[in-house]
């Protein structure tokens, strides 16, 4: 997002120095961000033939080897370089959850006997398993671990399975250097589940009973514990968080009579629901449905959808009853046997109690269909306003084709469709298809392109398979190639800021 600078009185009593600084602070982070959302195109650089997870810098990322005829390892490029670290695990299948500024990683090592997670250090892989022995009440048996992320700092954290006298259980656990934090002891609960650590250190857990009742968010804090239950229906309505910022602010996914909404709670520990907006349809049809949601995804960057200042970003859909018909030479009405439930949906914003749908980033209807669906899956917004996702467009073609015998035409109605599916990133000053700009950089029609991470500076994390039959994928970075004028803005403004410093520092001495 560009941030504009309002003017303000130089008499005023509140501009005191601090507030000079601040100031200079402020057109920095103006000319950051206008640096950031100035690109009009993107450089595309291939790093291997693998499939990125997950990436604390351009320079650090962490992902997948698969093999036709053994296990998948995990990979390692950093400057430049791309390093095997191997599976020392005995499963066919693992996966890099995160990698933080240290170059630690956490992965999943997939087996025949449930999910193991290990903390990999260089060559050395830790193990992570649960100490809590059989004969402690209530759990009879501990099982798979689930790691689901890594801060900065090295904590791990996730939840891992059990066994009790009602059945199936989980539980969050934490571990660092060694020690683990088991959160049963804290929230005994048949489910729980830690889905992320704030810079502050808040614990987010999703918690539920047996058979899926009295579900709760647990904001766990050093001061204390905040639950949030859904307030439609507390024993049975779903409340689910799935995104977080950096200062403890959170935002999930609920249950209402409307159907699926979106609610937030901020550092303050205020709650808020997520007006749906009006969305409208491609026929002009009252839709039957309407839901908002976050991205669920399984994968490392799903709490990305929700930024640092707070900004959030998700989906809007319509289901909408569609019968294709159309009047025939003769006057007839022609339809295409029964009616269906398609769906159409926008990306949405929201940042400071307002909610705002985005445009499409592009347009990929064929002007020759007579009636066009889209369905965004909004998949994460970063620190300076851009959102990212997929796109699954469907085109639909009505022909009316002759039957019958000549001088007694009957006419039926014969509908086809296509269907492109394709991942977006969408700036302040527009939307661009990465498949078409991967295709076009590197001469090859992509099979499939995924989007897995925008970074703070707008460069993109990719992976891509050419065709349906390749094992590996291949990674790319986009960067952000910014207009010459975008340089000289930000050169001048740099010089402007350094000469108000050196100011400031003559006037103090």
């Amino acid at each position: 997002m560009c941030i504009s600078i309002g003017k303000k009185d130089r008499s005023s009593p509140s501009c005191h120095p601090g507030e000079k600084m601040k100031k200079v602070a402020f057109v920095a982070l103006c000319l950051v961000n206008t640096f950031a959302c100035a690109a009009t195109e993107f450089h595309v650089k291939a790093i291997g033939d693998f499939s990125p997870w997950a990436w604390s810098s351009p320079n650090q990322i962490a992902g997948v080897s698969y093999s036709e005829n053994g296990p998948s390892s995990i990979v390692v490029y950093e400057a430049g370089n791309l390093t095997n670290l191997g599976n020392p695990t005995d499963a066919t299948s693992i996966a890099p959850m995160a990698i933080n500024a240290s170059g630690q990683i956490v992965a999943n090592a997939y087996t025949t006997q449930g999910t193991k997670s290990y903390l990999i250090e260089g060559a050395a892989w830790t193990p992570i398993q649960i100490p809590r022995q059989s004969s402690y009440s209530p759990y009879l048996l501990v099982g798979a671990t689930h790691a689901r992320g890594l801060t900065n700092d090295g904590i791990v954290y996730g939840w891992y399975d059990a066994t009790n006298s009602s059945g199936s259980a989980s539980a969050g656990f934490i571990y660092h250097n060694g020690v683990y934090r088991d959160l049963y002891d804290e929230v005994p609960v048949q489910h729980s589940r830690v889905v992320g650590i704030s810079s502050d250190n808040t614990i987010l857990i999703n918690t539920h009973k047996a058979g899926g009742g009295d579900y709760s968010v647990i904001a766990k804090g050093t001061q204390g514990s905040d639950v949030f239950t859904n307030p439609h229906n507390e024993k049975y309505g779903e409340i689910k968080a799935v995104a977080l910022n950096g200062e403890g602010g959170f935002a999930g996914n609920l249950s209402t009579p409307e159907g699926r909404r979106v609610f937030r709670v901020d550092v303050d520990g205020s709650y808020r629901e997520l007006p749906a907006p009006s969305l409208p349809t491609p026929t002009g049809d009252m839709p039957i449905s309407t839901r908002m949601y976050l991205s669920e995804n399984s994968t490392p960057t799903n709490l990305r959808a929700m930024n640092a200042s707070g900004t959030i970003t998700g989906t809007i859909e319509n289901t909408e009853y569609v019968f294709h018909a159309m009047q025939g030479p003769d006057g007839t009405l022609l339809t295409a046997g029964s009616g269906s439930l398609l769906v159409d949906g926008r990306a949405f914003v929201e940042r400071q109690g307002m909610v705002e749908v985005l445009p499409l980033p592009f347009d990929l209807s064929d002007p020759t269909a007579n009636l066009s669906f889209d369905q965004i899956s909004a998949a994460g917004i970063n620190d300076v306003g851009t959102v990212w996702g997929t796109i699954s467009h469907t085109d639909y073609f009505y022909q009316i084709v002759e039957m019958g015998d000549v001088g007694q035409p009957v006419y039926a109605l014969n509908v086809t469709s296509t269907t492109t599916d394709t991942a977006f990133v969408q700036t302040n000053i527009g939307g661009f298809d990465i498949k078409a700009l991967l295709d076009q950089a590197v001469g090859v029609s992509h099979y499939s392109v995924n989007v897995i991470d925008v970074d703070d500076h707008n460069n993109v994390l990719v992976q891509a398979w050419e065709d349906a039959n390749t094992v590996s994928p291949r990674a790319y970075v986009l960067t952000p190639v910014h207009e010459p004028e975008t340089y000289a803005l930000m050169l001048a403004g740099l010089g402007w800021v350094g000469l108000v410093a050196r100011r400031r520092k003559r006037q103090f001495a």
